[in-house]
């Protein structure tokens, strides 16, 4: 990767020397080494053009923050494990090696609790406007503490459902997603808080991730996708806006004051709980062992994953179309909660083979043929064996499945057909005058969800489905080193961004475990010398 942080290395050049001889500044930065790697490497200016239009152009009064500061400051954040935008703008003023490490000059005042609020807000609203009685940002209605909700029916309608369950209920609305991400695919990505966070993603980790090799072969790139439960830092219980306890009355059912306007109750089947918070969804590769975030996906804690995983897939992929990085996603990689027929179809649309295992609700249905199917959805022969796959014909868009007690052996060196009739339940072949007959051939196209171009039986599917838990792994990682679970947010936007800065350094992670350990520098002089040398910091970078 390209190392082109100059700007920043000098930067920290010229202002880290004198901040040495303060009481402990030495030792706080020997602790931070990795994170200082990471910022080092990590180069933020790409994301300028996307965070400038922000800000107003307007010349005059008290200049703005530079916003690619603001970003490498909750950048640093994340990477020191802070989960408070309130602690750590009070860290800032107390160690003065972290206004720096940010980008901010000594000299000027950090910025506070409230110019880190209106960045996330800027970050929502979009480019600037103007206001108006027209227009209203979107940040005006997440503003304040007291929301107006009706959450304790909404909590009593949630059921105890896993997300398999959940996808085989919401199939309709599957449905719905797929045949308009498909009817509008000609249109661009909109212009929202996600599309803004993906594009700092894809251009400041996800690209020299590419150039790199870390991603793997860029042409048949291999992502898995999966949910987790996100926690909101507010209340789920609320508070009471009416009067009716003090009057006495046992039962209240009128709407209570809550301090998250977009947290939803849902339920966490892995830990078998309800929870009041959001519904997160990472898609990530693990080309060369690095599990490395590729798409992150937000919704309500109400919203199953295969509800959010079209959204994110047909993102990805227009994404991944706009940039000149050849890259073509070939297998996704799922667990049973993505199981919708619909789901399968959006794939088929994109050329991308699912791997998806069947949920077994609904119960696996027939082939085309009217043989029934086993768990892994082979076609069963009149004995009940599943038959054996033959063959996968790609061109043609077809399975080929024969008889499960004839297959291939060798005789004098030479592949020849066997016929093993004792193994047969029946005692009788179906068709003794063929070499492997009976012969089923099944169609993709006919039933996306149970013929997939990989099949589910075939040893290529069990070996590229050992990956998918790269996400699960990252995910883990995420709630528990990655401080997401305990988190002091109570804004989707806010869970959002800080979503998306993990991984951003989950990259620059990459990026600094392949520095030469010998190499890396370990006390505030030797990181000072090794800033000193661009053309190495690039080269071990890369």
């Amino acid at each position: 990767m390209d190392s082109s942080n100059a700007a920043y290395r000098c930067h920290l050049v010229t202002h880290l020397p004198p901040l040495l001889g303060a009481p402990g500044a030495r030792e706080r930065l020997r602790f931070l080494m990795e994170r200082v790697l990471a910022l080092v490497l990590l180069d933020l200016e790409p994301a300028r053009p996307l965070l400038q239009v922000l800000y107003c152009e307007r010349s005059g009064g008290r200049p703005p923050r530079d916003p690619v500061a603001m970003l490498r400051s909750l950048l640093l954040m994340v990477l020191c494990g802070a989960t408070s935008v309130n602690r750590w703008a009070a860290r800032l003023k107390g160690e003065p090696e972290l206004a720096v490490l940010s980008g901010f000059s000594p000299g000027e005042r950090p910025p506070g609790v409230g110019t880190f609020y209106d960045f996330f807000h800027r970050l929502l609203d979009g480019p600037y406007q103007r206001r108006c009685d027209h227009h209203s940002p979107a940040s005006a209605r997440v503003k304040g503490r007291g929301f107006v909700r009706h959450l304790r029916q909404e909590k009593e309608a949630q059921k105890a459902q896993t997300q398999a369950e959940l996808a085989h209920g919401q199939q309709g609305k599957v449905e719905l997603l797929v045949d308009r991400a498909l009817a509008t695919w000609d249109q661009g990505l909109p212009s929202d808080l996600e599309q803004r966070l993906q594009e700092i993603l894809m251009r400041c980790a996800v690209r020299p991730s590419a150039a790199a090799g870390l991603l793997g072969d860029l042409r048949r790139l291999q992502v898995a996708s999966d949910g987790t439960a996100i926690e909101s830092h507010a209340s789920g219980d609320g508070h009471a806006a009416c009067t009716c306890r003090a009057e006495g009355l046992p039962a209240c059912s009128c709407p209570r004051v809550y301090a998250d306007p977009e947290a939803t109750w849902g339920y966490d089947s892995h830990r078998e709980r309800y929870y009041f918070g959001y519904r997160l969804q990472v898609t990530s590769t693990r080309g060369m062992g690095d599990d490395l975030p590729l798409q992150v996906t937000l919704g309500g804690a109400h919203t199953p994953d295969v509800v959010l995983g079209v959204e994110a897939l047909s993102r990805l992929v227009k994404r991944l179309g706009q940039e000149d990085l050849g890259a073509k996603i070939f297998a996704a990689l799922y667990d049973a909660g993505y199981d919708a027929g619909p789901f399968y179809r959006l794939h088929q649309e994109l050329e991308i083979a699912p791997l998806i295992p069947l949920s077994q609700q609904p119960r696996t249905p027939a082939c085309m043929q009217g043989l029934p199917r086993d768990e892994q959805g082979r076609p069963l022969c009149p004995g009940g064996l599943p038959m054996r796959l033959h063959q996968r014909d790609l061109r043609k868009q077809e399975l080929v499945y024969n008889c499960p007690v004839k297959r291939p052996g060798r005789e004098a060196g030479k592949l020849v057909m066997r016929t093993r009739q004792q193994e047969c339940p029946r005692e009788a072949l179906c068709e003794p005058g063929s070499v492997m007959g009976p012969l089923v051939h099944i169609r993709l196209k006919d039933d996306p969800r149970m013929n997939l171009p990989i099949p589910r039986e075939s040893p290529l599917f069990a070996e590229l489905f050992k990956d998918r838990t790269a996400t699960e792994r990252y995910n883990s990682t995420l709630k528990s080193k990655g401080r997401m679970a305990r988190g002091a947010y109570r804004r989707q936007h806010f869970v959002l961004t800080v979503a998306v800065l993990h991984a951003i350094e989950a990259h620059a992670g990459a990026w600094v475990d392949r520095l030469p350990k010998k190499e890396r520098p370990g006390t505030a002089e030797e990181l000072l010398a090794w800033l000193g040398r661009p053309g190495e910091v690039a080269a071990q970078a890369a």
